[in-house]
């Protein structure tokens, strides 16, 4: 049983995690329009990175 029950506290904190980690993007995002743009800038090079590689 005990096994059961840390399985389930390791999921909601999971859970709990990426949602708040959510969350904090879009209020960092409302907050402050730039880093969306670098973000953006990020996801890019990794696409081109990606296609490079293959």
């Amino acid at each position: 049983m005990t096994d059961l029950a840390t399985i389930q506290i390791v999921l909601i904190a999971a859970t709990v995690a990426v949602i708040g980690g959510v969350t904090y993007a879009t209020f960092e995002d409302i907050l402050t329009g730039i880093p969306t743009k670098k973000e953006q800038v990020k996801v890019e090079r990794k696409r081109k990175g990606g296609s490079h590689g293959r």
